[in-house]
């Protein structure tokens, strides 16, 4: 059940919006994108050994707000959903059980904020807008990092490029989760 929740939990925090622009190079962002552009139609996420597809697929209103739905379809056949919105550049993540939602980023959050974790998180917090991650396919650079931790003290280091949103996921023992071009 832990397992589950915690792999939930990381898809809800990981997928966050991964739009690209026509002729974009995979491994480069844009100097002024979002590091949360909800403008994708698909992305694909490789995830400890297996991965997912994230897809833009619909609208949907919780507690009277209307927030983008993203389908991530596993290599399984299991499906999860994530509903974001954008509202004054804030991003806010909606829970359709409960019909709330939470910050998940605000672009005037500095270096060294935290913030309630929503849901599953107890925190969140700003690591760096500086941040490097090195995957498979790419060596980025000048990313934001957010520190994700549960109540139990586990956390996780997410990793967001301008103009193409999150691009991977380490915990203290490594890389757990980064961006794919297939």
């Amino acid at each position: 059940m832990k397992n589950s929740l915690i792999t939930f939990c990381i898809l809800l925090f990981a997928s966050s919006s991964f739009a690209q622009e026509a002729g974009q190079d995979f491994c480069t962002g844009t100097e002024e994108g979002s590091y949360f552009p909800l403008d994708i139609q698909k992305k694909n996420i490789v995830w400890r050994g297996t991965r997912y597809t994230e897809t833009k697929t619909n609208t949907k209103a919780i507690a009277g707000k209307q927030f983008t739905e993203y389908t991530q379809t596993w290599a399984n056949g299991n499906q999860d959903k994530l509903y974001l919105r954008e509202q004054n550049g804030v991003i806010y993540q909606g829970i359709p059980a409960t019909g709330t939602e939470f910050v998940r980023y605000n672009p005037s959050f500095k270096k060294g904020h935290t913030w309630s974790g929503g849901v599953n998180f107890a925190t969140f917090k700003i690591k760096s807008t500086r941040g490097t991650l090195v995957t498979p396919y790419c060596k980025y650079t000048h990313l934001l990092v957010i520190v994700g931790t549960y109540a139990d003290g586990q956390s996780f280091k997410f990793y967001y490029q301008r103009g193409f949103g999150y691009v991977g996921a380490t915990n203290k023992k490594g890389l757990v989760s980064y961006a794919s071009p297939v």
